[in-house]
């Protein structure tokens, strides 16, 4: 089965151009790096930013593709295979291609290769948000989650989201492009990134698949109290799906944001 990953490259391009006019213009504060030198703006480092943020939506986009678009509820419940379970895909983005079969010839190794490709997928996810969050951090002012001293060991989005709130009410920052993108996706990430946090760091420091059967359904295990998540939004491969969806649209609308934002004349970066 052949799978098209995304390309960013062409809003990722217009951003660096914007960037680089800024720059030449010398439309540039120093405002951010003040707080930090690796809040500079810095082109290449920006690229190389943005280059990771696609290369790990694209890694999402395989584990998605090859494990839990066509999820097997049934050999997850134990029962037995009978004949090996074969996943085999090709992946293309640009002139790349990317091919991969695996076979699996057990249903309790088939529940192995899940449990561990679902961890793989939510501490990407998380590494994808921080850095989304240093993006912004470098190239919006004022919203910094990063500190000189004492950094902390990761910088989750719903941290971000709380401190940009914060200026807001303290009119330290008006409602541009970017926060209006944030907002349109607020549903989303108010449901979705405390309990994609919680799981990207009982995955790191624990041991629990935190995956369970129910029924005729694998699920996550609810992780807060009072639940966010209904039961139905908890099936794993739901959860994976609508997770991936929402945050590659977050990413294309908040990249032709800040795009916009940057075109409004005499703007200066950070904005």
């Amino acid at each position: 089965m052949v799978k098209s990953l995304t390309e960013l490259s062409s809003l990722t391009n217009v951003l660096l151009f914007e960037i680089s006019e800024k720059i030449a213009n010398n439309d540039v504060l120093q405002l951010n790096e003040e707080f930090d030198s690796e809040l500079q703006i810095n082109p290449n480092k920006i690229r190389i930013l943005l280059d990771t943020i696609e290369k790990k939506l694209q890694n999402c986009e395989m584990i998605y593709y090859t494990y839990f678009e066509y999820l097997d509820h049934d050999a997850l419940n134990g029962t037995t295979l009978t004949a090996s379970k074969i996943l085999d895909f090709e992946f293309s983005y640009y002139t790349k291609v990317i091919k991969k079969r695996i076979e699996i010839n057990e249903s309790s190794a088939y529940i192995d290769v899940i449990n561990f490709e679902f961890q793989s997928y939510m501490l990407q996810l998380s590494s994808l948000y921080e850095n989304i969050v240093r993006l912004t951090e470098m190239l919006l002012k004022k919203i910094i989650v990063h500190h000189k001293k004492g950094k902390p060991l990761s910088s989750p989005y719903y941290l971000l989201l709380e401190y940009w709130e914060i200026l807001m009410k303290l009119s330290y920052r008006s409602a541009d492009n970017c926060y209006n993108c944030v907002r349109s996706h607020h549903f989303f990430l108010n449901r979705y990134m405390d309990i994609s946090n919680q799981l990207r760091n009982r995955y790191t420091h624990g041991y629990n698949s935190h995956l369970y059967h129910d029924g005729a359904e694998y699920r996550i295990k609810q992780l807060l109290n009072p639940p966010i998540l209904n039961s139905s939004e908890l099936v794993v491969d739901v959860f994976v799906e609508h997770v991936l969806r929402n945050t590659k649209q977050l990413i294309s609308d908040f990249l032709g944001a800040l795009v916009m934002d940057l075109q409004i004349p005499h703007q200066k970066i950070p904005m």
